[in-house]
């Protein structure tokens, strides 16, 4: 089997094996309990197991994918513009969140993780984040009672 450096499903599938083990072995220092009256390791352990059965069915297919692709077929190389447009607007979310409200702080998260992908229809993901954004503040202020600014300068409460 080829080693192919840079391959994307290849690294996703070993950092979450190693984050769903690292979990499972901390979790194991907590009472476990039971699913009727569960300590506190019941759900990381829950979580870290799905993480690694996760991180097993990505690797196997990213071995099946590296088998079927042969020799001397180019391997697409990994870009860390996605990555680190939508880590831009998840700090900047974080970042902005109280100061500004629900609204520019979703903003600004929508805005910067639609620069991951190369060639969008700017238009389609305004329109679409304008949806969400509303949604957002439609469940998490109105439904849920999350008590949040909406707006920036201490703009309606939920």
């Amino acid at each position: 089997m080829n080693f192919v450096r840079n391959d994307p499903d290849l690294a996703a599938g070993l950092l979450f094996g190693a984050l769903g083990i690292l979990g499972v072995l901390l979790s194991l220092g907590y009472p476990i309990g039971s699913a009727a009256r569960m300590g506190p390791g019941f759900v990381p352990l829950v979580f870290s197991t799905g993480l690694t059965l996760m991180a097993a069915i990505i690797l196997a297919t990213a071995v099946l994918a590296l088998r079927k692709s042969g020799e001397g077929k180019m391997r697409p190389s990994w870009s860390p513009r996605p990555l680190c447009s939508v880590m831009a607007g998840i700090v900047g979310f974080g970042l902005l969140i109280a100061p500004a409200g629900l609204v520019v702080a979703s903003a600004v998260l929508m805005s910067c993780s639609g620069l991951a992908a190369a060639g969008i229809d700017h238009k389609k993901h305004a329109i679409i984040s304008v949806a969400l954004i509303a949604a957002t503040a439609l469940v998490f202020v109105y439904a849920i009672g999350v008590r949040i600014d909406i707006l920036p300068a201490g703009g309606r409460l939920g």
